[in-house]
């Protein structure tokens, strides 16, 4: 994950550095870095988002109003939320 983020902050620094300055004294950033850190944080997103659910153990379904009303299960979700 922390190779994903350094890659697209590199790349967003390149962009800027590699920029141009136009003639009202602002700077265009380069587009070609500009697009691949884009395209390195879009495509990544998802891999970091199931590398941390691992870690955390997994997606957890939520309980449903069924639950709730359940007379086994309702007082223990009130008791011990999840």
């Amino acid at each position: 994950m922390i190779s994903i983020a350094e890659s697209a902050f590199a790349c967003g620094v390149a962009s800027g550095v590699y920029g141009k300055k136009t003639e009202s004294g602002t700077c265009t950033p380069n587009p070609v870095y500009a697009y691949i850190g884009r395209h390195i944080a879009g495509e990544h997103c998802y891999e970091m988002d199931k590398t941390v659910a691992e870690i955390a153990g997994g997606y957890r379904p939520l309980p449903t109003e069924g639950d709730f009303m359940d007379p086994y299960t309702g007082p223990l979700l009130v008791t011990y939320p999840s």
